[in-house]
This record gives C-alpha cells, structure tokens and sequence, in this order.
C-alpha cells in the first residue's frame, strides 16, 4: 500500500509541474501574468463543475485567448499530459524490437523508441503499421534525428497514431 501511494504522490507533482509549464507557456504566448492565467483556469474548472483537469481547463483557456500550440515545435521537457498534436525534434537513442499482440482476436504490431533532445528523453510508442515499417527496413535506427508531428503525449510518452506523422530530419543533433 506504501508504495502505491508513494506512485501516487509523484504523478500528484508530475501533474503540477506539466500544468505550470503550460500556464507558462500560455502566459508568455498572452503577454499576462501567472496569476491572471490561474485564475481564468481555476473559473473554467468552475464554470464545468470540475469535470476538467486542469491542464484540460488550461488547454481551453489557451484556445479562447487564440493560442495555439499545435503547430510549434516544442522541446521534450515542455510536452506536457494530454496534448494531441505534440510536435517534436530529436534523436533516436534506442529501439526496442517490433512485437505483435492480439486485441479483440485482431493481430497488430508496435514498436518503441527513446527519443532525446537537449532538454530531455522520452518513449515514442507507435501503433500505425506505416510508422512501423519504417524501423523494421531500417530507414529509423539509433543515432538518426527524426520530426514527429501530431503526437498525443500520455503517461510521459508521446503515442503516434495514423494520424500522427514521423519522417527523417535533415537537423543535427550532437548534444542531447
């Protein structure tokens, strides 16, 4: 029980963290304080009677001021919980191998990556079978910068999908 509540606790201040990150980031893009963005956020959660996180209440605010983060290249350390169309550089640093499972008796394949910056590293999990192929020909190895665009960030990991995108950067990379 002791441990699972230590578990708990850290993701508790991994989620302020992420949240204070993107109340940066929208009070910086708005030209407003902190504090005038906390409170807009903290109205919102109120006004959907808390049925919001709080980085989802932050994400609409940002939304309503006209900020948009869905085009901006971001650093891994700035992702943050929920983002649905993260947009990253970086380079590979490791590959799992490619394993199969069955879901629903349907066979479907994923794979994962770290992918690091000179901010941070993080897990890449792809789904689609297009994203896939790329590793198994080995056109995606260790070593090479890639661009990832439309990525969802869950549980600290960005998930592509097929309506996300990965190709090879042309962008050096030395000091991640």
């Amino acid at each position: 029980m002791r441990r699972h509540n230590t578990f708990k606790v850290v993701c508790f201040f991994l989620e302020m963290d992420n949240y204070l990150q993107l109340v940066e980031r929208i009070a910086s893009s708005a030209k407003l304080e902190k504090s005038d963005v906390e409170r807009r956020v903290e109205a919102k959660r109120a006004k959907l009677s808390g049925l919001v996180s709080k980085e989802g209440a932050a994400q609409i605010v940002a939304s309503e001021l006209g900020i948009n983060f869905e085009k901006e290249r971001m650093k891994v350390s700035e992702l943050v919980q929920g983002m649905r169309k993260a947009h990253v550089v970086g380079k590979v640093i490791s590959i799992q191998p490619v394993r199969t499972y069955v879901r629903q008796g349907k066979e479907g394949k994923v794979a994962n990556l770290v992918l690091a910056d000179d901010s941070a590293n993080t897990k890449v999990v792809l789904w689609d079978t297009n994203h896939i192929k790329l590793i198994e020909d080995g056109s995606i190895i260790s070593g090479k910068v890639v661009e990832i665009a439309n990525g969802m960030v869950r549980n600290g990991e960005i998930h592509l999908s097929g309506f996300s995108d990965i190709k090879l950067s042309g962008e050096k990379m030395e000091e991640v």
